[in-house]
């Protein structure tokens, strides 16, 4: 879920959100916000910092890997990348 879904207030950004989960889910082999129960997830992606680690996943990869799952995973709705930029990235 992403973080503007717990107020409601869903849009195409949410699934740019969800892509972004789908994307780091398939570099990494694990999610990038996890928890015991729903509510432990909820809290995590409400308030946790995004993880790259293990760091040797990610080391391998290009930066701009990084920087797209970054602007794709960005909590603010209004900073998050849109999927037209998301087609153009590097």
């Amino acid at each position: 879920m992403a973080p503007e879904s717990f107020s409601r207030k869903t849009s195409f950004c949410s699934d740019v959100w969800s892509l972004g989960v789908i994307f780091y889910n398939m570099i990494s082999g694990i999610y990038p916000f996890t928890g015991e129960d729903n509510s432990e997830l909820f809290e995590s992606i409400a308030l946790d910092q995004l993880d790259f680690t293990p760091t040797a996943l990610w080391a391998d990869g290009p930066y701009s890997v990084i920087d797209l799952v970054n602007s794709m995973l960005e909590k603010d709705v209004k900073k998050r990348i849109s999927i037209e930029d998301v087609i153009k990235h590097r």
